[in-house]
């Protein structure tokens, strides 16, 4: 299994967004709760076993600084 980060702009809601790619066949998007990122992590470990997981860091979790300024077109 190998994962992947990956970047993407939102430009129609103004954000930026990182997230986890892993795994192969059908998708799944995991999305974290109040307790950010990692209290997902095994969960989506768990389903890249047989799936594809999409796992969205989303807005003010622990992402590279770059993606944490302000939304530029």
């Amino acid at each position: 299994m190998t994962l992947t980060h990956r970047f993407l702009t939102l430009p129609a809601f103004q954000i930026n967004l990182a997230f986890d790619d892993s795994g192969s066949g059908p998708a799944t998007l995991v999305l974290h709760g109040g307790g950010g990122p990692f209290t997902v992590a095994g969960l989506g470990a768990h389903l890249a076993e047989t799936r594809r997981v999409l796992l969205p860091t989303m807005p003010g979790w622990c992402v590279l600084s770059t993606l944490n300024r302000p939304f530029e077109r």
